[in-house]
């Protein structure tokens, strides 16, 4: 354990590396009695996640206590902690008397991340890694919003190299269409199952020239009517499962004379996969 210790006019502040226990964290937890902000089962269940996966590391944010033990800043930490079950080490500052600037900086985005790690179009990047975990991920939900931290970013990264030249080369070309990240990541994973096949409904998509009643044609009237509609725009849930659904139909050669998905009702459906 490290530890520093400073004092102000007022207060006696310290800070130290520390190992916090599930135990640790609820204890903390259960000290708190001046909770600020409510707590988001959902930031919890991604950073429980990060956490078990062994993807959280010291870091240099801090677990911030006021002198009475209430937490400043670290809650949602403290009970992802509690939730996955896994000790953490981490950097514990108490003493504080006020958490007026805490928080207040630009947080760091996982394009952020990827551009110091010397990547390119980190933008369009980082989104299209999280549309292609999403899929991977099978989310029954098809949010196409998953739980995702940097540490599944990179191991995505890895396991898809081929995503950075994609996203040069046909983001370019796919722009016109809006939706950009769903549109390039559900191209490059539909070049895995056929790249030749994946260039000519890509081709398609583009340029709008094509056979009566080809899926493509019709995904790209969805699309394109879409980018011209001043109003509620369409969601990535649904951009995402009407390109799955015009590729299956592409790619086994079955015409269309609607694409749709039906998302609520008795004829629900669930979220398409790639074939």
């Amino acid at each position: 354990m490290q530890m520093t210790t400073e004092r102000t006019s007022k207060a006696m502040i310290t800070s130290e590396v520390r190992t916090i226990t599930p135990n640790d964290a609820a204890e903390m937890l259960g000290r708190n009695t001046r909770n600020y902000r409510p707590m988001s089962v959902r930031l919890v269940s991604r950073l429980s996640q990060s956490m078990r996966a062994g993807h959280w590391e010291l870091n240099g944010e801090a677990i911030t206590l006021f002198a009475n033990g209430d937490i400043a800043d670290g809650q949602h930490r403290l009970a992802a902690i509690v939730q996955c079950g896994v000790p953490i080490t981490t950097v514990v500052i108490t003493g504080i008397e006020s958490d007026r600037y805490i928080d207040t900086g630009k947080k760091r985005t996982r394009a952020d991340l990827l551009r110091s790690l010397g990547e390119k179009n980190v933008n369009v990047l980082s989104a299209c890694l999280s549309v292609i975990h999403a899929i991977e991920s099978n989310d029954s939900s098809g949010s196409m919003s998953p739980m995702f931290d940097n540490g599944m970013m990179l191991e995505v990264l890895e396991r898809h190299p081929g995503i950075r030249e994609f996203t040069r080369s046909a983001g370019g070309r796919l722009g016109i269409l809006g939706g950009l990240s769903v549109t390039v990541a559900l191209m490059y994973l539909f070049s895995l199952k056929d790249a030749e096949l994946a260039d000519d409904f890509m081709e398609t998509l583009v340029s709008g020239v094509g056979p009566e009643a080809d899926p493509a044609l019709l995904l790209r009237d969805r699309f394109m009517r879409d980018r011209l509609n001043k109003g509620t725009k369409m969601s990535r849930r649904m951009r995402g499962a009407l390109c799955i659904k015009a590729w299956n139909a592409y790619r086994t050669s079955t015409p269309l004379r609607t694409l749709m998905w039906r998302l609520h009702g008795k004829k629900r459906e669930s979220f398409p996969e790639i074939i």
